[in-house]
């Protein structure tokens, strides 16, 4: 992987912390809970109409298209010429080639006109984050969260999540150009990799969630009018294929759980490098600041975690002097790994990069000796191969003596609990 690529992937798994790291879906600055890594889920449907199931099984056609057929799907041509009846006839043929049984007899009849319209959202390229979504494919849900009844027609509003196939934001930009003439992108045969760091990067995918408005006819059969992206912008046929027309799409976290063995890892590290005193972390800034083979040895022979961490050439942006708990007059943490420390996906996790928000609440004892409740929170970045390439603090903050007391009478109601149960097992 190229080191633009890697910075690139540590700079937008903090941002999406704090600032959403471009595009306009992002979830909020404030650290994730785990209700909200879950799918949104919804009891609304029609009893009388289309089902859930129905509406999976009708997106997992819709949106699982080659990328030859999105770049045709997707042009709509400046002028009315012999090209603009080439897209036409591709567009008829390729539309009921995928959707063919779903289409409604209006849907039919409006797709034998001799124009283009925009009553079908095909996939396209759209800017996410630092990527640039390529297609969709894996529908592992779909809800309907509303619907509206008209004359003739009920139109569904549904949730649908699914898996998004990715590459870099940048490499993206080098290898797709937007044509005037055919209104849509086209592939780059020339590309300038000069302008690019590193080797072209690989592909990767994301977990989103996309809101669409699916009409449906009055009748026994379940068919299609229309289908489009819920958006709350009124874009012309031309503006819609712009990839940064991104309002209807979500990113979540492709975790769904935290994994055990990549949070023993996270563990490991929090337990060595976390419990250092301020003499230590006076060295690791100067052998940060010195050169890679001086601040590799800090994980090697001082802390015994080269087995743990995954040092590259870019170490500067991977683990920066940021990281270091102690600020100030603060001396030292105390805290347990098993009960302070708290491991939950990020929203950034992708198929190749596993990220955890990993909270920790310690007392800090203060060079005068006082202790002093504080709750860090960092990010942690993973490979393939359980092996963590970065580390970013996102909070530092005191914590209220009166939330210390909450979790702490909390924790005593559980530890209750669970010997209540254990009284009822014997």
């Amino acid at each position: 992987m190229s080191k633009k690529v890697i910075t690139s992937i540590i700079l937008c798994s903090s941002l999406l912390f704090v600032s959403g790291c471009g595009g306009k879906n992002i979830p909020e600055a404030e650290p994730v809970t785990g209700a909200e890594i879950e799918t949104i889920s919804t009891d609304i449907a029609d009893p009388d109409g289309v089902t859930d199931q129905e509406m999976k099984q009708f997106f997992a056609k819709f949106l699982d298209i080659s990328e030859e057929s999105l770049l045709m799907l997707n042009q709509r041509p400046k002028e009315v010429d012999d090209e603009y009846w080439s897209v036409y006839r591709n567009y008829e043929v390729e539309t009921n080639k995928i959707v063919g049984e779903y289409l409604s007899s209006s849907a039919k009849n409006k797709l034998k006109k001799q124009y283009l319209h925009d009553d079908f959202h095909f996939p396209r390229f759209i800017e996410l984050n630092d990527y640039m979504v390529t297609g969709i494919s894996n529908v592992s849900d779909a809800k309907i969260t509303s619907k509206r009844v008209k004359e003739d027609s009920i139109v569904y509003e549904v949730r649908v999540i699914a898996m998004a196939n990715v590459i870099d934001l940048n490499w993206a930009r080098l290898k797709y150009k937007w044509d005037e003439e055919k209104g849509y992108y086209v592939e780059d045969n020339i590309v300038e990799t000069d302008t690019y760091e590193g080797d072209e990067p690989g592909s990767d995918r994301i977990r989103v969630a996309m809101d669409y408005f699916v009409e449906v006819p009055d009748g026994d059969s379940f068919t299609v009018s229309s289908v489009r992206e819920k958006t709350g912008l009124h874009l012309s046929m031309d503006e819609h294929g712009h990839m940064k027309n991104n309002n209807f799409i979500t990113r979540l976290s492709f975790l769904n759980a935290t994994i055990a063995k990549e949070e023993e890892v996270i563990h490991k590290f929090v337990d060595t490098f976390f419990k250092e005193d301020y003499n230590f972390y006076n060295y690791y800034r100067k052998a940060h600041d010195t050169d890679y083979d001086t601040f590799r040895l800090i994980f090697e022979n001082d802390l015994g975690l080269a087995d743990v961490v995954e040092l590259q050439e870019d170490y500067k942006l991977q683990f920066e002097p940021s990281i270091i708990p102690l600020k100030d007059n603060m001396e030292a943490l105390s805290f347990d790994v098993m009960e302070d420390v708290v491991t939950i996906p990020h929203v950034s996790s992708s198929a190749n990069l596993s990220t955890y928000q990993v909270t920790i609440n310690a007392d800090v004892v203060l060079i005068n000796g006082q202790e002093v409740p504080y709750e860090y929170t960092y990010l942690f970045i993973l490979d393939k191969e359980r092996r963590i390439t970065s580390v970013r603090l996102l909070t530092q903050q005191e914590r209220d003596a009166d939330d210390v007391q909450e979790a702490e009478e909390n924790d005593l109601d559980s530890t209750e609990e669970d010997l209540d149960l254990e009284d009822e097992e014997l």
